[in-house]
């Protein structure tokens, strides 16, 4: 990201949106994993997904299902199961 620290990381971080037609832009399949309780993103992937012109998937884990946390923490297996089905649909032949 060529910053001299993580603090300068974390501002480098807030130049990047999906405003002003960066996400329409994506012409590729899009997956976009939601977690309920995911308080790093906190309503992105909801954004993301409304301005996405591109085929988009969303797969929301919640309390019940588990994986409610930021990067599904709590279930990694399941999610990888579940985004690597995903990429077996869109890539497949």
């Amino acid at each position: 990201m060529g910053v001299p620290t993580t603090r300068a990381l974390y501002a480098r971080w807030a130049d990047f949106t999906v405003a002003d037609g960066v996400a329409e832009k994506i012409t590729c399949p899009v997956l976009v994993v939601d977690g309920e309780h995911d308080q790093t993103l906190d309503g992105e992937p909801a954004q993301l997904l409304a301005h996405l012109t591109a085929p988009a998937t969303h797969l929301g884990f919640d309390a019940g299902f588990g994986g409610a946390l930021h990067n599904q923490v709590d279930v990694l297996r399941r999610a990888a199961g579940a985004i690597y089905d995903w990429l077996d649909d869109v890539l497949a032949p």
